[in-house]
């Protein structure tokens, strides 16, 4: 391994190195991106710069060649035929792998020959989604190719019987929320120190594990909203920018209708809406039901309603927590606090009554594994752990030296 790691190391500083390898096809690119994914799942990889590097060169290379790494695909997915429920970019729907329960993310086509266009978007987010690996981000199994007549994919993860953080909300009312503010907030932090975007943060996409903690899903979905794409949505409230309108930052609505990708910043804008939401039991501008309003709203810098006084006494919602929203929904981008920013203003506030009340109402948690992290035995994980040590062949090894000048 440390020789394709050497290599690998060489070709990505070798600007002309780099360019040849973005050039391979066929099966020599489908042989390189198996190496590099070998390389990404590696627990031996420490260096943060050469991941982040190794990462992006594994999805110029998909992009390029039109093709992905074999080991994100599944084999023997059983699915159920009636959709759960159906969003922006495809449906969901209820699946077993190995005996165990998964949610079938189902790329929504009417048309085979949208396949290739849609997996190239799909395979974007699974790669970025295999990479990570937090207690408070979903776990990711792989990519499924169902057997319907247009051949769509799927991506493949855990099924939270717990259901998404508004539902969980409705059936608990009082459950403690400033615990799952804090889960939301350290999985963001994960992905925004790896320079990626959620892109569509709110509550439909912060799943409940069986121990009742936070964990995000369907991020990176921005990069399959383009305008080809986009036909697919059924979704109202989806805006071509990715992201759903009561929760997008003022600069995602763009008045020449072009696409505006997602940020750190507007990440944190969202954050400040599904505080919102999670604190107040209220959709962000809920007293006005037309999107096109919020959006006039939102671009002409106005913020989601402060709760009457005589309504807080059964909130969790405090001064501190108001004014750190209201930072949250800062109009300039980087007026916003950071990830790290916002973890310690959450630390430094203080809990109100309701809070304290709630906390002593926690559900024991004897063995905190039984969390999202308990999945990664699971699915997708265990195609890969019966594998042991990575092995690259020499014909690997003479095809990364080839490229070398």
């Amino acid at each position: 391994m440390m020789i394709v790691m050497l290599l690998v190391r060489v070709i990505l500083s070798n600007k002309s190195s780099y360019k040849r390898l973005l050039g391979v096809r066929g099966e020599e690119a489908q042989k390189i991106l198996n190496c590099l994914q070998q390389l990404l799942c590696g627990s031996t990889l420490k260096d943060h710069t050469l991941r982040s590097h190794l990462l992006a060169a594994t999805l110029r290379l998909c992009d390029t060649s039109g093709t992905y790494p074999v080991c994100l695909t599944l084999q023997g997915v059983q699915y159920e035929d009636k959709v759960v429920t159906a969003g922006q970019f495809g449906e969901i729907r209820r699946g077993r792998f190995q005996n165990k329960p998964v949610c079938l993310k189902v790329i929504k086509l009417y048309e085979r020959s949208h396949i290739g266009r849609a997996l190239k978007g799909f395979t974007r987010e699974a790669i970025v989604w295999k990479q990570l690996n937090h207690p408070n981000l979903l776990p990711f199994y792989g990519i499924y190719q169902l057997d319907d007549r247009n051949g769509r994919v799927c991506l493949v993860s855990p099924w939270m019987e717990n259901g998404n953080i508004s539902e969980y909300l409705k059936v608990n009312p009082d459950i403690a929320r400033r615990p799952l503010i804090r889960d939301i907030v350290f999985g963001l932090d994960h992905l925004h120190a790896g320079q990626i975007a959620h892109g569509d943060l709110k509550g439909p996409n912060i799943m409940i594990t069986p121990a009742g903690s936070a964990c995000l899903a369907d991020f990176g979905l921005s990069s399959v909203a383009d305008e080809d794409i986009l036909r697919w949505t059924t979704l109202e409230t989806s805006t071509r920018s990715g992201g759903t309108v009561r929760w997008m930052a003022p600069e995602l609505f763009d008045e020449n209708d072009k696409i505006v990708r997602p940020t750190l910043f507007s990440d944190v804008f969202a954050l400040g809406s599904v505080m919102y939401e999670i604190l107040t039991d209220q959709m962000p501008f809920h007293e006005f039901a037309q999107n096109h309003t919020v959006m006039f709203k939102i671009f002409s810098g106005e913020k989601p309603s402060k709760p009457p006084s005589s309504a807080w006494a059964d909130l969790e919602l405090t001064d501190g927590l108001w004014e750190l929203m209201d930072l949250c929904w800062s109009f300039e981008p980087d007026k916003r606090p950071t990830l790290p920013d916002i973890i310690e203003k959450l630390k430094a506030d203080p809990l109100n009554p309701v809070s304290r009340r709630r906390a002593r109402h926690l559900p024991q948690k004897p063995n905190q594994d039984v969390n999202v992290q308990s999945f990664t035995s699971m699915g997708f994980q265990v195609t890969e752990s019966h594998q042991g040590e990575v092995r690259f062949s020499e014909s690997d090894i003479e095809l990364l030296k080839g490229l070398i000048d």
